[in-house]
């Protein structure tokens, strides 16, 4: 199977974006990040190379967390 996609976070909070960024150190094969223009905000980018368990973790990791937002 060949997934690939994107996301845009929006209204991150400073530790919503930290998260963001330490799965960006980690160089995921396949896992792209992109932040701004404005704060709090990030685009995440896969492609078919990526592991869906580690894009799935990511996304559970966020949507399960409603502190990583602003309100």
């Amino acid at each position: 199977m060949h997934v690939s996609g994107v996301l845009r976070f929006d209204a991150l909070t400073k530790d919503g974006v930290q998260i963001l960024q330490e799965f960006e150190q980690r160089t995921l094969p396949g896992v792209h990040f992109t932040f701004g223009p404005l704060p709090g905000r990030a685009l995440m980018f896969w492609d078919s190379t990526a592991s869906l368990a580690e894009v799935s973790h990511l996304i559970d990791l966020i949507a399960t967390n409603h502190d990583l937002f602003e309100r």
